[in-house]
């Protein structure tokens, strides 16, 4: 949509961009359902294809692995990653799934309590910067982290 003009017509270009988008995510075989009739999970692959087919230099993407189940969370963020360190792009991304954001992110933004955090996520775990996420949970718990 970004480069279609007022008539919604896609050049070359940008066909060349969905293709490359559609067949980095792996889903050339949703290229001729409805939106309507994909999972929950198969409609956050189109998003991200979406997404990457704008080829933009920095990516914001919402909760990029809500209604996934853990098979395709790690395959979603291991496009996102790779996506990242082969085109150069920054990508930014909300997540609740701190396990999610300390095994992918190269940096932590955490705001909690009214406060922001900014930390590499190196330091962040070193540090135990969550823990105050974690207040009046079992230790066991929090030592799965």
């Amino acid at each position: 949509y970004p480069f279609t003009g007022r008539l919604h017509h896609l050049q070359e270009e940008d066909i060349t961009q969905i293709n490359k988008a559609i067949e980095k995510v792996g889903i050339k075989n949703l290229r001729h359902r409805f939106v309507e009739e994909l999972s929950d999970g198969e409609r956050q692959k189109v998003m991200l294809a979406c997404a990457f087919a704008q080829n933009t230099p920095l990516l914001i993407l919402d909760e990029p692995t809500s209604h996934l189940d853990v098979r395709n969370k790690v395959t979603m963020m291991n496009l996102i990653r790779q996506f990242a360190k082969e085109e150069g792009k920054t990508i930014l991304f909300s997540t609740h799934d701190l396990g999610l954001a300390k095994n992918v992110a190269s940096r932590i933004w955490l705001i909690h309590d009214g406060k922001m955090l900014d930390e590499s996520t190196e330091h962040f775990m070193a540090n135990k910067s969550w823990k105050p996420l974690l207040e009046g949970i079992d230790e066991e718990v929090i030592n799965w982290l």
